[in-house]
């Protein structure tokens, strides 16, 4: 039996089955096989894609997720990197950037917020007491 992309043919069965989710495979397969951390199956499953920047994907994954709180990954990672001190991770989970003079990192790590009267900080740096 020849199959498509996408699906196989198992060796006790003389029909092609669509390949399980999180899984691809090529034409003519006899077993479908998972993607690789950073990538996921594309709609028809017959290739894995990278997860775009700001999104990661366990190996096997069916889908990319986005990066958690105060992280941020490239494209085609399995993993988010978190952000350095002082640095908030930019709107598309892409890169770090710095929290200006006078700002710290919010508590849920996602932005840059006001130092409170009487304190201040430097770029980047934590808040100092005034």
């Amino acid at each position: 039996v020849t199959c498509d992309g996408g699906t196989y043919a198992p060796s006790s069965s003389g029909a092609c089955k669509r390949c399980e989710d999180g899984t691809w495979s090529a034409s003519k397969a006899a077993h479908c096989s998972p993607c690789e951390g950073g990538l996921v199956p594309d709609a028809s499953q017959v290739q894995c894609t990278p997860c775009s920047e700001g999104r990661f994907a366990l190996p096997g994954s069916e889908n990319c997720t986005v990066c958690p709180s105060g992280t941020y990954s490239l494209q085609g990672q399995w993993t988010c990197s978190r952000c350095e001190d002082g640095y908030v991770p930019d709107a598309n989970r892409s890169a770090c950037q710095i929290c200006p003079a006078d700002t710290s990192v919010s508590i849920d790590a996602e932005s840059c917020s006001a130092c409170m009267l009487g304190e201040k900080s430097r770029a980047g740096r934590r808040i100092i007491a005034g």
